[in-house]
């Protein structure tokens, strides 16, 4: 297992980089990614890479 920490973060995903991120509006939309909408979003910061 890989650990990460606050300061291994690689550049790719900048702390405070606005984003685009699915997320379902309702409970009943957990199970079809697809009906997702894209909503704005923060890179709060990166957890792992490609993370």
């Amino acid at each position: 297992m890989i650990k990460y920490l606050p300061n291994d973060n690689d550049g790719r995903f900048p702390e405070e980089t606005l984003v685009l991120v699915r997320h379902p509006l309702r409970d009943d939309q957990n199970d079809d990614r697809d009906s997702w909408p894209w909503l704005p979003g923060t890179v709060l910061e990166q957890c792992g890479a490609d993370e």
